[in-house]
């Protein structure tokens, strides 16, 4: 009964950017959020998010060895996100899908993949298989392909579940984006908001790497 909507917004904005209720007629959209009248969106040259509006923070305070430095955010030019975003218009209405972090995308063999919407679609995967531990998906660099894709899976999860696992998710995937090796976490790195650090995954994929080719 509780009315439940998704939203986009960030600290910067002190409000919410953009939302959309979850109900049975959005079913076929849940990621599609309507942008609020009072907030101008534009994508720059990156194809990143730019936001300018009322509520827009007027800058940061950055802390110093001898102090604090303030650095502003310009009015006119608005704050530059890191995310990457689709943005489109109906009659007088905008309209966004969240891509992900611009630093959450990797190429592989030329192409651009998004390492948050893979991870959700493995988390989802993971889920319907009967285990709802952790997960995440991280990119590590390759000679031929320029990356690949290393499936972290926690230690709860049974060895011998993990070939159902790939072959499930695999088979929904474009080829470029198929798991060929899993990397097992028993001690999750995160931040202090429980968010999975990959930096520190792939410093542990590489440690592993090195003791497995001595």
């Amino acid at each position: 009964g509780w009315n439940v909507c998704a939203t986009y917004a960030m600290t910067e904005t002190a409000s919410t950017v953009a939302c959309a209720a979850l109900d049975a007629d959005r079913s076929s959209e849940p990621d599609v959020l309507e942008v609020l009248p009072h907030w101008a969106v534009q994508l720059d040259e990156a194809g990143t998010l730019r936001l300018r509006g009322p509520s827009l923070a007027g800058g940061y305070a950055c802390p110093t060895a001898t102090g604090w430095d303030w650095v502003p955010i310009e009015e006119n030019e608005g704050l530059a996100t890191r995310d990457r975003v689709s943005l489109w218009e109906h009659g007088t209405r905008t309209f966004m899908r969240f891509l992900g972090r611009a630093d959450s995308f990797t190429k592989i063999l030329g192409e651009l993949v998004s390492l948050d919407a893979l991870e959700t679609h493995w988390q989802r995967v993971a889920a319907e298989a009967g285990f709802a531990s952790r997960v995440a998906l991280i990119a590590v660099p390759d000679d031929r392909q320029e990356s690949r894709l290393i499936f972290c899976v926690d230690a709860a999860i049974p060895q011998e579940a993990l070939p159902m696992i790939l072959e499930v998710g695999n088979a929904t995937v474009r080829p470029f984006e198929r798991i060929s090796e899993v990397l097992t976490v028993t001690d999750w790195p995160t931040t202090d908001l429980g968010k999975i650090k990959r930096a520190e995954l792939v410093r542990l994929w590489a440690s592993r790497t090195q003791s497995q080719n001595l």
